[in-house]
């Protein structure tokens, strides 16, 4: 079953979407032979990510991982992370710079805060996150760390979020119905490795020509489920945004929570409609590993959505926002 690829690493394939080395008792023989050393990277590795940003390290669990998953989404409480001191060591890496990182982390924090702010509808708070993030990318890099300070903290009060709802649905155009589609066209060009997720973009695309969906619908209040929504979102902030410290991008980290919280709405919604009644957390979360699945572990797929969502106009932060915002 092993072969090398086009990179000279020797890998193996899904067997009709099984690992060949799975026995009928669902038990790896890899394992159950010759032991825990003799895994593969990923095998010993996955679910777990793992990011270093000089001096500390940041882990988690996939969501592409179906009991990750379950262990994410289920709890309907906020997500919350844990810390402590480590005996291991990380060197500093070369471009990474120590005070850009402390502000992202301050950065981060608020993003997250705003994101588990429940009297907010979620839409709204996915639309004001995108809002902080352009704001911040400009203070972001002058020379003063406090220029961010006010604007962090502008976007935990109530009472400010609310004045700057108003404002922006004062002066925000008309939303683009287009967005959708241009979201799953740009799904759709994507590599597939099941046909049941290209399946499940064509249903998608044909139910957005026919009868578009409203953020409403996409996300409704009364689910016992509305807090898959926020878990995923919370999640890409936390895996991705920090990356901004090497790529000075943090709008495109961003703007990829926003991606990835409206097309796993519209997967859901749209099998929602084909089957004609709410889905059950089962099937709800199958769709958000398998779109986890599909699109972050590819890294063409990442490259192309990044690059669309900073080429394309159609995909620009104030159409997200407009369409968030206004579109109830």
């Amino acid at each position: 079953a092993m072969i090398l690829d086009e990179e000279g690493d020797i890998i193996f394939k899904s067997v009709f979407g099984r690992c060949p080395f799975l026995s009928s008792h669902n038990l790896c023989e890899i394992y159950s032979t010759l032991g825990e050393s003799s895994l593969s990277e990923t095998c010993r590795l996955y679910p777990r990510f793992f990011n270093h940003y000089g001096a500390f390290q940041e882990a988690g669990l996939s969501l592409s991982c179906p009991e990750a998953a379950r262990l994410i989404l289920d709890d309907p409480h906020p997500m919350s992370f844990m810390s402590s001191n480590s005996t291991i060591t990380f060197s500093l890496e070369e471009k990474l710079d120590a005070k850009l990182l402390s502000r992202l982390l301050n950065a981060r924090s608020a993003g997250i805060a705003l994101l588990q702010n429940r009297s907010l509808a979620y839409p709204l708070r996915l639309g004001l996150l995108l809002d902080f993030i352009v704001r911040l990318t400009a203070s972001l890099f002058t020379a003063d760390p406090n220029t961010e300070a006010p604007l962090c903290s502008e976007y935990q009060r109530n009472v400010s979020l609310q004045n700057r709802l108003n404002d922006l649905k004062r002066n925000l155009p008309t939303p683009d119905t287009p967005l959708l589609k241009t979201v799953f066209q740009l799904l759709k060009s994507c590599e597939h490795r099941s046909v049941s997720f290209t399946h499940r973009i064509d249903t998608a695309i044909s139910l957005i020509d026919s009868e578009p969906f409203t953020v409403s619908e996409l996300w409704p209040i009364s689910s016992t489920q509305s807090h898959y929504a926020e878990h995923l979102g919370v999640y890409t902030l936390f895996r991705y945004f920090l990356e901004s410290v090497f790529t000075y991008e943090p709008l495109i980290h961003a703007q990829y929570t926003a991606f990835a919280s409206l097309s796993t709405a519209v997967l859901a919604a749209a099998a929602q409609r084909q089957a004609g009644r709410v889905l059950t957390p089962v099937e709800h979360q199958k769709i958000i590993f398998s779109f986890s699945r599909e699109i972050e572990h590819s890294i063409p797929n990442m490259a192309r959505i990044e690059d669309s969502l900073v080429a394309d106009e159609r995909l620009s932060p104030n159409r997200w926002i407009a369409f968030l915002l206004l579109k109830q």
